[in-house]
């Protein structure tokens, strides 16, 4: 099979690494089709016979340094590099003879060039072609060059990768981590490279990341942005804890006890037939001495903030977190919804702990078959219910609280249609826009590896669909642009809302034959789910929380609401496969019913709690200790894929999943996640609410 000089194929081959990742970049279907994809893919990499394999073993296998200097010679002779058959520029050229040339005399830097290269290693007949190398060994090289007695460095090493088509029909591809020359661009690096492949007739490709990047024009300003917020966040709370709750507190006399322990202004003591109710009225009474004597307290004041210190007060971090960490809640409150929103979420990070990992696994092959073969695995496959989870708690609030609200105005036209809509825009957008101002332009600056992406997550930055998703309409319009791809639940979410007027009035005036056909048209496949929410609010509404239920009902109720969660989950599961092979009848019918068999159980559950019959399953979802979890939850499902972006991104090398790795990564993203929403919370959703609360002197509740 080597026909051709034997140096130049080890010495050029110690700059490649064997991967197929590239069919998982920037894909945006859903995890479970990632992993059936990911299936498929590894079982193409089997077909390869093992003498193939056995030939990129012997194409790139290098075993001493002696190895390396004697084949860095016979490249050197054979004249290869004065005369390569792809266009190289002349300086990375240079560089590149420079390296070959240090490698005959084992310089050091030359050394580790090769050595932080990837290599084959172990299950490769697995479908592992992914050789990582060694990202910070690359980039610590200084080449050393010594010309007259002057010792200069001309270049430090730059991190490529390369690309080999193993089996370009079924998609299959090898990848290589290269250590070039920084002075190479992809075009050098993918010169070098087919100088290679064309002796076996491929054509291949290297993409090389940038040692450093310079701030785009964008960046910069998200940054001033960023600072002006920050600016205003510490004054805002140096205000609040200074002057609001330090300064403030001003005594302005004393005032008399009583012997019953009652002071003078309580309700039953009067004082020039006036009744005594605040500090400001004893201070204008004959009780008010500059000196204490005895049985008498002080009286204080409190400094009451302008328009323009309440504005200035909604950005308080001390004021905000306060807020978020109560637990205190209203009367009529459905406390198990905070339950089940955290666990919902809870639920949405661990499935997505395995849709965004799998493109830096390096065990698909092993791993996939085992986990789709168990049964319990298919509450992570069949996770996508977790979001119609919050469409029925979406439709319940919408349909109880709105009702409530009407019926205290006493009719749907006095109804504040204006504020319905406007409150939930401002609630939803504000800190959704700030989000993804701050992530998508300065993304690509947070971190760095062999898979970070230099050019941003999303697609030219969200240059041309940053508006659909402001308008709510990304899952209409440039579906296959999508800015921030799991936003499609809120624009769903939003549009939901638009149109719930069109049940809130019917089942308020007592028509329960609400036009549903106009809501179960395309691209509306989830609305099931938030009309069965809608549904199960209109009955708390109408039953106040109060309705007897026999036990034997009861019972009844927990038992088919399990069954359909259960058949939801379980239900076409097999032993060998994973997933039932269904007719299409069948397969029809389960798929058209599934998301609203779910939407009932998670109906039941909310019904029977808020009635009294939840048992201990209410005492859990109502524990007070979720509820500042659940005021997070928002701020958790926008922040938690950049989180898991964050750290599999940059990681320097593959991870080799196994039960208790996934686990241990799971409750990472989920305590990161989490963290990183009580900060966007309180720096973007908290004061808009508060800024809303102050302008349009709306209520907590209203």
């Amino acid at each position: 099979m080597y026909t051709i000089n034997k140096g130049i194929l080890i010495i050029l081959a110690c700059f490649i690494e064997f991967t197929m990742c590239q069919q998982f970049k920037q894909q945006n279907f859903g995890y479970f089709n990632r992993m059936n994809n990911a299936i498929k893919l590894t079982e193409n990499a089997h077909k390869r016979s093992p003498n193939g394999v056995t030939d990129f073993r012997r194409l790139f296998g290098i075993t001493t340094t002696d190895d390396v200097v004697n084949r860095a010679e016979e490249l050197l002779s054979s004249g290869i590099l004065d005369n390569p058959l792809f266009e190289v520029s002349s300086l990375c050229l240079n560089h590149t003879k420079l390296l070959i040339k240090a490698l005959t005399q084992r310089e050091t830097w030359a050394v580790k060039m090769i050595d932080s290269t990837g290599k084959p290693g172990s299950d490769i007949l697995e479908g592992n072609f992914r050789f990582v190398g060694n990202w910070e060994e690359c980039r610590g090289v200084h080449a050393v060059e010594n010309d007259t007695n002057m010792i200069t460095n001309p270049y430090t090493g730059k991190y490529c990768t390369g690309y080999i088509p193993i089996d370009a029909a079924q998609r299959v591809y090898a990848q290589i981590g290269i250590c070039f020359p920084d002075s190479c661009n992809d075009a050098d690096a993918s010169a070098l490279l087919n100088t290679l492949l064309s002796t076996f007739s491929l054509i291949g490709g290297c993409q090389c990341k940038e040692n450093s990047l310079e701030y785009t024009d964008k960046a910069v300003v998200v940054f001033v942005v960023c600072g002006i917020f920050g600016a205003i966040i510490f004054l805002a709370t140096a205000y609040d804890v200074v002057v609001q709750h330090y300064l403030s507190k001003k005594p302005t006399g004393y005032k008399p006890i009583l012997e019953n322990g009652q002071h003078y202004g309580s309700v039953s003591q009067k004082v020039n037939d006036s009744i005594l109710t605040t500090s400001a009225d004893i201070k204008e009474t004959r009780f008010d001495q500059r000196t204490k004597t005895q049985n008498q307290e002080p009286v204080y004041t409190y400094y009451t903030p302008s328009i323009l210190g309440k504005l200035l007060l909604s950005f308080s971090v001390y004021t905000n977190a306060a807020k978020i960490l109560n637990t205190n809640q209203p009367a009529a409150t459905l406390t198990s919804v905070n339950g089940i929103r955290f666990i919902s979420m809870t639920w949405v990070i661990l499935g997505h702990t395995y849709y965004f990992g799998l493109g830096q696994v390096e065990n698909t092959a092993t791993l996939l078959p085992n986990l789709f073969s168990r049964f319990t695995f298919q509450a992570i496959s069949n996770a996508t219910v977790a979001v119609d989870t919050f469409f029925v708690l979406s439709g319940l609030l919408v349909s109880y609280l709105s009702l409530r609200e009407m019926e205290r105005r006493g009719s749907a036209l006095k109804f504040n249609w204006i504020m319905f809509y406007f409150h939930r825009f401002w609630r939803l957008t504000p800190p959704y826009m700030l989000f993804l101002m701050v992530y998508v332009p300065t993304f690509k600056y947070w971190g760095d590896g062999p898979f970070w992406p230099q050019q941003g997550v999303e697609t030219k930055e969200c240059e041309n669909t940053w508006w659909t998703n402001i308008l709510y309409v990304n899952n209409f319009v440039k579906t296959e642009q999508m800015c921030m791809g799991w936003s499609w639940y809120l624009a769903n979410d939003m549009q939901f809302y638009i149109l719930s007027p069109m049940l809130l009035i019917p089942l308020y005036y007592g028509n329960q034959d609400g036009n549903f056909s106009d809501i179960y048209i395309k691209p509306y496949t989830r609305v099931a789910p938030y009309v069965v929410g809608f549904y199960t609010g209109y009955l708390l509404y109408k039953t106040k929380n109060n309705v007897k239920i026999p036990k034997v009902v009861n019972i009844l109720g927990w038992a088919v609401a399990t069954t359909f969660a259960m058949l939801s989950l379980y239900g076409v599961y097999s032993s060998d496969t994973g997933t039932k092979h269904l007719n299409e009848d069948v397969s029809a019918f389960y798929y058209a019913t599934f998301r609203t068999a779910w939407g009932l159980a998670i109906a039941w559950v909310i019904f029977a709690c808020a009635t009294g019959y939840g048992g201990p399953v209410n005492s859990l979802l109502s524990w007070k200790g979720i509820i500042p979890l659940s005021r997070l939850t928002y701020c958790a499902y926008l922040v938690h894929p950049i989180a898991m972006y964050l750290y599999y991104q940059s990681r320097r090398s593959l991870m080799h999943w196994y039960d208790l790795e996934i686990i241990y990564l799971f409750f990472g993203n989920l305590c990161v996640s989490y963290a990183a929403a009580f900060v966007v919370s309180l720096a973007f959703e908290s004061p808009m609410m508060g800024l809303e609360k102050v302008l349009l002197k709306r209520s907590k509740n209203s």
